[in-house]
């Protein structure tokens, strides 16, 4: 499936559940992705919208993706609360974001500073390892 209709579709998830108002922006052209790689994906961009309508304090999330020649990036940006991720036990974090994005061969690297939003990045290879 492609990478961009997956990522509007958990956007429009996340705008339903929790009333986000989210914006999807890409840059093409964006793969397409198996559909359990495209799953765990879409899991994973609605895990952290879920967390922002949770614990961000704010309404608002922007998803961005681009691709280059061996990867996919993804980034879910708040401008809300943020957090001290050396204060905070990041379990939901690490059981589900971190360990989906491993389990397709990808990192994540979270941002976040309190009173200064969250940003969490992916990085998921384009080939499955």
């Amino acid at each position: 499936m492609p990478v961009e209709v997956l990522l509007r579709a958990a956007a429009a998830d996340a705008i339903s559940r929790f009333g986000l108002r989210v914006e999807v922006a890409a840059v093409p052209p964006l793969p397409a992705m198996p559909a359990a790689r495209g799953a765990a994906l879409r899991g994973v961009v609605g895990e952290c919208l879920a967390n922002v309508a949770k614990h961000a304090g704010t309404d608002r999330a922007v998803v961005f993706a681009e691709a280059d020649d061996r990867c996919l990036h993804v980034s879910v940006t708040d401008e809300g609360a943020g957090f001290d991720p050396g204060a905070v036990r990041e379990r939901g974090i690490e059981d589900s974001i971190r360990r989906r994005v491993e389990g397709l061969g990808g990192s994540t690297t979270i941002r976040a500073r309190p009173s200064a939003g969250t940003t969490v990045v992916v990085e998921i290879p384009l080939e499955a390892r």
